[in-house]
């Protein structure tokens, strides 16, 4: 509970300054007829929140529900085909909720791209559990798997990637995996 009540502190703080930024430039003073003055302009580096790392007691009840989810904490999931980069998961346990904090670097793709998280035995046989956006060759989001999804019932989370804003109903253009 604590790393999730980190998160949204850290997000709101994010898009605080991004608005705040955003305020001065259209509030800027741009009258020609006043001295100028030299100014410098520091611009926030967003990186990478450090790992994530519950403790046994915070993922007692993911353990209950399904052991292989609660071993998800910094996962590194496989490269498929011709994609490049590398994609790592932290585990955030909220009672049998089970959140996968997301970082994707190196994509082969640097176009805004949708990708979508999915528990999998074949094509036929997926279920989605995410959806996380790309830019720039990066990746980020999260996964969120209540404790209505069975996930005793999957081998495997497998990664797809397809244009942003199209939808696919069933998992085609695998790019990363790991097994459950």
């Amino acid at each position: 509970m604590k790393g999730v009540l980190l998160a949204l502190l850290a997000t709101i703080v994010g898009v605080a300054m991004i608005g705040g930024g955003v305020y001065g430039l259209v509030k800027g003073d741009d009258d020609d007829d006043k001295a100028s003055a030299a100014t410098t302009t520091s611009v926030p580096s967003f990186t990478v929140p450090p790992t994530i790392s519950p403790s046994s007691e915070e993922c007692a009840q993911v353990e209950e529900r399904d052991l292989r989810m609660a071993e998800f904490d910094d996962r590194r999931f496989e490269r498929t085909g011709d994609e490049t980069g590398s994609m790592r998961v932290d585990l955030i346990c909220n009672g049998e909720t089970i959140v996968l904090s997301v970082d994707m670097d190196g994509l082969k793709e640097t176009d805004t791209t949708t990708y979508f998280a999915w528990l999998y035995n074949s094509r036929s046989d997926a279920e989605q559990v995410g959806t996380l956006i790309g830019s720039d060759g990066k990746g980020v989001g999260s996964i969120t798997i209540g404790p209505d999804v069975d996930t005793t019932a999957y081998d495997q989370m497998v990664i797809t990637r397809v244009p942003f804003g199209q939808q696919e109903e069933r998992p085609r253009k695998i790019v990363f995996r790991t097994p459950l």
